[in-house]
């Protein structure tokens, strides 16, 4: 009687996670939109001649996802194109059924913040960072 009881509130604990842990997004997505946001300036996509992102994300295992980043921006028709890529491992914690945090493993990062917000067919991830003392949006379409 006692392991049924303690099977049942085991379950019971880790059937939520294990329910929005299968519903955080896997894949290649499109980024449509971003913003930093540092004291007083702030740079949205509209401000950029060229915006092209993308994510793919893929699961790891025990609640780990590794992104892979992929960013170009030019802010004119006569400046460079700036491209960045960046590979990076998350842990998801779930707070509701559609939000929650992201903490990047690599002890480098341990300053960085990142919240993320999946509604209305996009992912939405918010991050402190802290290097750059500045906050930035990226917004994936998840279609």
């Amino acid at each position: 009687m006692k392991r049924a009881l303690r099977f049942l509130i085991s379950a019971l604990i880790i059937m939520p996670w294990l329910a929005s842990a299968a519903d955080f997004p896997v894949g290649t997505f499109k980024g449509t939109g971003f913003t930093v946001e540092k004291g007083s300036f702030r740079m949205t996509e509209k401000d950029l001649y060229k915006h092209e992102a993308s994510v793919t994300i893929k699961f790891q295992g025990d609640n780990k996802y590794s992104f892979f980043i992929h960013i170009k921006l030019q802010k004119s028709l006569s400046s460079p194109v700036k491209e960045d890529v960046r590979n990076d491992e998350f842990i998801v914690q779930w707070e509701s059924e559609h939000s929650g945090k992201l903490i990047n493993t690599d002890s480098k990062y341990s300053g960085d913040k990142s919240t993320f917000d999946i509604s209305d067919g996009n992912l939405t991830i918010k991050s402190w960072v802290s290097r750059g003392q500045s906050w930035e949006t990226h917004v994936y379409a998840l279609k």
